[in-house]
């Protein structure tokens, strides 16, 4: 991970460190912020002294700014972080002679329709209008989502049911572990 001018200390609500935490919005935040490669410190923290009465929370840089909620953190440190980079200009569109043939006209025509249509679908479902890097950005964020509660399940001992359900789908295992095999090398793998 990248070292930050502004140190960052991820409040968990347990004090032990290398290990995964029963709470998946925990493990959610750790993940995205991995995936980013923003590097972080563990504390311990409480729920009493946290800025919106919940764990996780971020104290951030030398002012010990706090900031509560897993989706606002990964907000305001990950997205914006990623949303700053330059835009690549548009490609210029290479000038086509027209055809002078009817049949290609007509062909042209349908094929540009067909294309034009597609474009517009695209728009209603509002993928046409985002960027690579939002993209990915989305990805990630259902990446670490979909880890985070993975993970949470199978390490929470007081849910032995929620882990019986998680362990009766073995892709999703994989899935996990493979995450954990990349990200997490440091911590400890849930039984």
């Amino acid at each position: 991970m990248s070292p930050d001018p502004a140190p960052l200390v991820v409040y968990r609500g347990s004090g032990k460190t290398g290990a995964f935490v029963w709470s998946p919005f925990v493990t959610k935040l750790e993940a995205r912020l991995r995936f980013a490669g923003i590097s972080y410190k563990v504390g311990t923290g409480s729920p009493a002294s946290a800025p919106r009465g919940k764990i996780p929370y971020v104290e951030i840089g030398p002012a010990e700014e706090q900031l509560g909620d897993s989706a606002l953190i990964i907000q305001r440190l990950v997205t914006r972080r990623h949303s700053r980079r330059p835009q690549r200009p548009p490609i210029p569109r290479p000038a086509r002679p027209r055809p002078r043939d009817p049949r290609a006209v007509r062909r042209q025509g349908i094929l540009l329709h067909r294309a034009r249509e597609v474009v517009r679908q695209l728009r209603r479902h509002a993928r046409g209008r985002l960027t690579d890097d939002e993209v990915a950005a989305a990805k990630a964020d259902a990446d670490a989502t979909v880890f985070g509660f993975v993970a949470g399940s199978l390490v929470c001992e007081a849910a032995p049911t929620t882990a019986k359900i998680v362990r009766s789908y073995p892709v999703v295992v994989k899935y996990a572990e493979r995450i954990h095999q990349k990200f997490f090398p440091d911590y400890e793998k849930w039984d």
